[in-house]
């Protein structure tokens, strides 16, 4: 808190005001994202999936990924920013729609998973579970 009273007495009150909102929404976005993580680490199944969208937001170039993947006959798709950067998908996504990486999603709450995008692998049915799971994001 000491902290707080410190940064409040350096900046306007409109500026303090801005960067609680942000803390608002940024803590509780992270804290979901680790909690979704760990669910499916946790227990998860293995399938395919594929990227259907590429884009570079803002004036940081941030890119942003959503991939989609299928159990039973579902569809469910997922945003995440990579942590690598995936030009071609961006210069022609059609590239990018023909290629699969290994998704594992969880059991009890499908719609949440992680993806490989290490590894591209042909598309199966009945992918192997993977191993090594430090790839996935």
């Amino acid at each position: 808190m000491n902290f707080l009273r410190k940064l409040k007495s350096k900046i306007s009150k409109e500026e303090f005001i801005f960067i609680l909102l942000i803390l608002a929404i940024a803590i509780p976005s992270i804290l979901i994202f680790y909690k979704d993580k760990k669910i499916v680490l946790e227990n998860h199944l293995p399938t395919t999936g594929r990227i259907i969208n590429y884009s570079i937001v803002g004036d940081a170039d941030t890119p942003y990924l959503e991939y989609e993947y299928y159990k039973n006959e579902a569809r469910y798709t997922r945003t995440i920013t990579p942590l690598r950067t995936m030009d071609s998908c961006f210069n022609n996504i059609s590239l990018c729609n023909q290629v699969y990486y290994l998704v594992i999603y969880s059991p009890e709450h499908p719609s949440k998973s992680l993806i490989d995008l290490s590894d591209q692998i042909p598309y199966t049915t009945t992918p192997k579970t993977p191993i090594e799971l430090k790839n996935f994001e």
